[in-house]
């Protein structure tokens, strides 16, 4: 297991679309990406590099995040990508499609938790998007590099998409137990909350749980909570950060 090194940043109010994609370039460079490629095409900005999984024909994954005009942000997951031409292949489609405002800062969190993930969280408010790319630790040998991709974006605070290259013809998955209304809320008697650690990762067609992430990935009661906000739960000193908000909110271990 690794526990994420977090990097802070802040875009002040004002930014472009320019500013706004060297801000998200910064931040994944924080994060632990490297050969990041900038290219843009009618007027949509691309970010775009590669995740390696381990090793084996299929363990490298292509990651794009897109930067619209309207500085809507999204991000998608290739087998593979050609930059000259914009495009790809086994793609994920484009997931979590967030508008920010350039009135507006916006902070990046930068996680490198490399080789289970690489992350970026940008928060603006109440508006927030989790980019980067997840390699569950727990990969069950079945899932063969040399077969398919083992890699996964974020769709939704409770939702995850991997390219097409998988063993199940579904690019949808629910890790559990982020979203479970059993974690609601803290414990009042203790005013205190608890991790369930370890997300079990599910494909949606119904076949089973094949990959399962490390300990310092996991869901707790966050509805009260703000994204980006760190806390230490009852009776270790083991601090998370908050990605995301509700029932079950995903939250991740790091360094500071």
């Amino acid at each position: 297991m690794t526990v994420a090194s977090r990097t802070i940043s802040t875009l002040a109010a004002g930014w472009t679309q320019a500013t706004l994609t060297s801000a998200i370039s910064t931040a994944l460079s924080n994060a632990g990406f490297t050969g990041i490629t900038q290219y843009s095409v009618s007027g949509i900005n691309y970010l775009a590099m590669a995740f390696s999984s381990g090793v084996g024909a299929n363990s490298t994954t292509q990651y794009r995040v897109q930067i619209t005009p309207a500085f809507a942000v999204s991000h998608q997951l290739f087998s593979t990508l050609n930059t000259s031409n914009n495009s790809g292949t086994n793609g994920s489609g484009e997931q979590a499609s967030t508008t920010f405002l350039a009135s507006q800062p916006i902070t990046f969190h930068a996680l490198n938790a490399f080789p289970e993930y690489r992350a970026v969280l940008m928060v603006q408010g109440a508006v927030a998007i989790l980019l980067g790319v997840l390699n569950p630790q727990n990969r069950l040998d079945v899932w063969s590099l040399e077969s398919w991709n083992h890699a996964f974006i974020f769709s939704s605070v409770s939702a995850i998409v991997s390219t097409s290259l998988n063993p199940f013809g579904n690019t949808a998955y629910t890790p559990k137990p982020l979203g479970d209304s059993n974690l609601a809320s803290p414990a009042t008697a203790f005013n205190a909350s608890t991790i369930d650690a370890g997300l079990r990762i599910y494909t949606n067609s119904n076949q089973g749980c094949w990959t399962q992430t490390s300990s310092d990935i996991g869901a707790a009661p966050t509805a009260s909570r703000v994204r980006g906000d760190t806390f230490t739960p009852a009776n270790t000193t083991e601090i998370y950060l908050v990605a995301g908000v509700g029932n079950g909110g995903l939250v991740l271990k790091v360094t500071s």
